[in-house]
């Protein structure tokens, strides 16, 4: 996504230290606007407040359903691309079309604790 021109928390950190990750979205709008946005597009997003030195308005993405799913590094351009996407305002038909296409691809869980 920093490649795509969307900031995140932490890009010192190597991003995050965890499955989460925290787009800056000033640049795209009010951080309730942008999760409402990303969820007509079948992302879920919660709402975040970045550092004050970074923005205002940031989104909360977890991406620990995703390696569940047995999603890996290679998949992550396509997932970035979605957001952005979304984000940028792009045919929310289309990359809604796009997201649920990735999620039938994707749609066994392959990384659980076994029972």
């Amino acid at each position: 996504m920093q490649a795509r021109g969307l900031p995140l928390v932490g890009e010192h950190l190597g991003f995050t230290e965890s499955h989460t990750l925290q787009p800056v979205v000033d640049a795209y709008g009010e951080n309730k606007a942008m999760a409402d946005q990303l969820e007509e597009c079948r992302i879920i997003a919660g709402r975040s407040i970045p550092p004050p030195e970074l923005g205002e308005h940031g989104l909360r993405i977890g991406v620990q359903e995703v390696t569940r799913r047995g999603m890996v590094e290679a998949d992550a351009d396509e997932v970035a691309d979605c957001i952005v996407d979304a984000l940028k305002g792009e045919d929310q038909a289309e990359v809604r079309e796009r997201v649920t296409g990735l999620a039938r691809r994707f749609n066994q869980v392959k990384f659980t604790l076994e029972g």
